[in-house]
């Protein structure tokens, strides 16, 4: 007899990180917390998925450290099951002096800070959902 073989829903479930970001973004809150063994702290600005389904975040760092720490602030394209131990706290909302190039870290948005139509719903919107929008 075979083993049987898992169904994957088409629906992905999020975690509670992507949430809490989720919530974030909303409300314009920061973010601390640790990414690659760095403290960061970052303003979140896009959120949702790539093209695989993974959970990724466009923010923009303005404190904490990285592997390069010279270059800070600067614009992070964030992979969400790689970030431990985050805070979310308020305070002034950083996005850099300039935003000349499209981002290419989030192809599927499910909220983004400056688009007002985005940041209306109940709650986060599942991969494969047909409401998440096409980057661009």
């Amino acid at each position: 007899m075979s083993e049987p073989v898992a169904r994957v829903s088409r629906y992905i479930d999020m975690t509670a990180i992507y949430t809490l970001i989720w919530q974030a973004v909303r409300c314009r809150h920061q973010l601390i917390f640790y990414y690659g063994d760095y403290p960061r702290e970052c303003c979140p600005v896009i959120l949702g998925y790539k093209a695989d389904g993974t959970e990724a975040a466009f923010m923009y760092q303005f404190a904490g450290s990285s592997r390069d720490p010279s270059n800070l602030p600067n614009w992070r394209c964030l992979t969400i099951a790689e970030i431990r131990n985050l805070q979310t706290r308020a305070g002034k909302w950083h996005e850099g002096k300039s935003h000349k190039q499209t981002q290419r870290c989030v192809d599927w948005v499910d909220v983004d800070v400056n688009i007002p139509d985005t940041l209306t719903g109940d709650a986060p919107l599942p991969f494969g959902s047909p409401k998440l929008r096409r980057r661009g």
